[in-house]
């Protein structure tokens, strides 16, 4: 009973991350919107939308758009702000490290542009465009540990499930052999002895295995559930945006950590 109760609250736990999941198709026609105003040089348009896209998604990695959106602008003030919170909150890689700071530091020698309004939320945009790469993110092995583990137990909820229903076969075959073909009791002899005995050693049998299965069940449930809270406590639940370009198309894959 136990181990069913653990599965249900990892159930419930994965349908409510589900459940909060943003509004992915909205931000998608931002980022677009906004990535096609940078190829064309509308750098506060582009900065505009890529705000819009961040307020939805939460992802620090959009910084960088952010800041290359307000550099293309001429607003040095404000690239270098975002592309300082890209570097302190995304935590990218060495290379990209390296690429950010260059950037800071050509920004610095621009001359800053006059002041601007805050960026509203732009209007819905149906334009597609391929947006440029973004630095990766790091996977989270946590995760990936969890997500095993709650296939694991799933799996030995099964066998338990599958072993309980053995037992409780044995212990029908040992009624049906007080039962004989004419309905009378049959004669309890040796050979019935011997056959008795053997359908209740393989019923505890298959008992003792069901048990095990639905313990070992129940632990995978609670490690998978203190690796979901160690995972969720060091990085808040978001959705990334990556960009996806082959040769003949071009778009952006978001997923969900949580």
């Amino acid at each position: 009973m136990r181990a069913w109760i653990s599965a249900f609250f990892v159930v419930v736990f994965v349908s409510h991350a589900a459940a909060q999941q943003p509004d992915i198709a909205r931000a998608t026609e931002l980022y677009n919107a906004a990535q096609k105003a940078l190829d064309e040089g509308r750098g506060e348009d582009a900065a505009r939308d890529f705000l819009a896209a961040y307020e939805i998604t939460k992802d620090p990695v959009v910084f960088f758009k952010i800041g290359s959106a307000y550099e293309k602008a001429g607003k040095c003030d404000e690239a270098t702000s975002y592309y300082k919170r890209y570097l302190e909150e995304a935590k990218p890689e060495p290379k990209f490290v390296d690429m950010t700071t260059e950037r800071i530091s050509a920004c610095a020698t621009k001359p800053a542009a006059p002041a601007a309004e805050p960026a509203q939320p732009p209007a819905a945009s149906t334009t597609p465009a391929a947006p440029a790469e973004l630095p990766p993110e790091k996977p989270s092995k946590t995760k990936d540990a969890a997500w095993l583990l709650v296939g694991g137990g799933l799996a030995f909820i099964t066998a338990g499930a599958v072993l309980a229903y053995s037992a409780k076969s044995s212990e029908q075959d040992i009624r049906d052999l007080y039962v004989s073909s004419g309905g009378e009791p049959p004669v309890f002899d040796a050979q019935t002895q011997e056959r008795y005995d053997e359908l209740v050693a393989e019923g505890k049998r298959y008992q003792y295995l069901s048990w095990t299965a639905f313990g070992i069940a129940t632990g995978c449930a609670i490690a998978s559930a203190i690796l979901f809270w160690r995972d969720a406590r060091d990085d808040d639940a978001r959705v990334s945006i990556t960009p996806v370009i082959a040769p003949n198309r071009g778009g952006i894959a978001a997923t969900l950590r949580f």
